[in-house]
């Protein structure tokens, strides 16, 4: 993803001196911008914070819960607290001006009419599908849907139970 001019880094909201001195503030670099995508209803998404922890945080968030999403984006490292450094992380979304298309799960179940996110953070899609576009999960995954074993394991404990029953039908 290209920068922008004047983008504002994690090191210039981290030092308390680029804090007070927005213009050099707005001069470093890298980016707490990580990566920004454009929903196909034309949301668009921000995956902010340093290179160790980032978040999901889209522009529908922070208008309507602007509390909510700069404590998502304050528990990555990026301190958030006053009125100040709010507005500088604000100013950098605001200047973001490239963004991928994606399909975007804020939580778990139909994305499009053949793609599926399970609360697990898993994207289920058909094999032939020719749709090429990525799928991104926002919501944090929940890894007690995770699936344990395979069909054919179910299928083989179940028939132990009911043998040769003709209503087991999954595939």
């Amino acid at each position: 993803m290209a920068r922008v001019p004047g983008e504002i880094g994690v090191a210039g909201i981290l030092s308390y001196g680029n804090i007070m001195n927005r213009k050099s503030a707005a001069s470093v670099t890298p980016s707490i911008i990580r990566r920004a995508v454009e929903d196909d209803s034309g949301g668009r998404h921000f995956r902010v914070g340093t290179e160790a922890k980032s978040v999901w945080v889209s522009l529908h968030e922070l208008v309507h819960d602007e509390r909510r999403a700069m404590a998502k984006i304050g528990e990555t490292g990026i301190p958030a607290i006053t009125v100040k450094s709010k507005n500088i992380v604000k100013e950098a979304l605001e200047r973001q001006t490239e963004f991928d298309p994606a399909l975007v799960a804020t939580r778990p179940g139909w994305v499009r009419y053949n793609i599926y996110v399970h609360a697990n953070g898993d994207v289920q899609r058909p094999p032939d599908d020719d749709v090429d576009i990525e799928v991104i999960v926002t919501f944090q995954p929940d890894p007690g849907w995770s699936p344990i074993g395979t069909l054919q394991e179910w299928r083989k404990g179940l028939d132990r139970l009911i043998p040769g029953n003709q209503l087991v039908f999954c595939t």
